[in-house]
């Protein structure tokens, strides 16, 4: 089940297509269709309430992770309230590469009922 991943610009960074081969990559108001986990890049600056709002109705129940290029408490925080499963900053990825997606994605299984949506 290939992962989704969606920004303002449809963009593929390295870092992704070396962590997902198989992924596909859409835009903010049009995505591909499927099964797999959505991770969601928000536009530096946009508020995550609207968005994921609105992406939670569309997804049908697919897991939606929020990634973060300037990452804050607040802004994560922000998301989890909003109706993200997960939220992922950059820095993690920047530091770990793809070895910081497994945990992460064993991290749903155990969330906090708090967390959940």
């Amino acid at each position: 089940m290939p992962s989704t991943f969606l920004s303002s610009d449809a963009r593929r960074r390295d870092s992704w297509c070396e962590a997902f081969p198989d992924l596909l990559v859409g835009r903010l108001e049009q995505f591909p269709s499927g099964a797999g986990p959505v991770w969601l890049l928000l536009p530096v600056g946009k508020q995550a309430a609207a968005t994921i709002g609105r992406l939670r109705k569309e997804l049908a129940g697919r897991p939606l992770i929020v990634l973060a290029d300037e990452p804050s408490e607040e802004g994560a925080m922000a998301a989890l309230a909003a109706g993200a499963d997960g939220v992922q900053v950059h820095s993690a990825f920047a530091e770990l590469g793809a070895a910081c997606l497994p945990p992460l994605l064993a991290g749903f299984a155990e969330a906090q009922p708090s967390m959940r949506r």
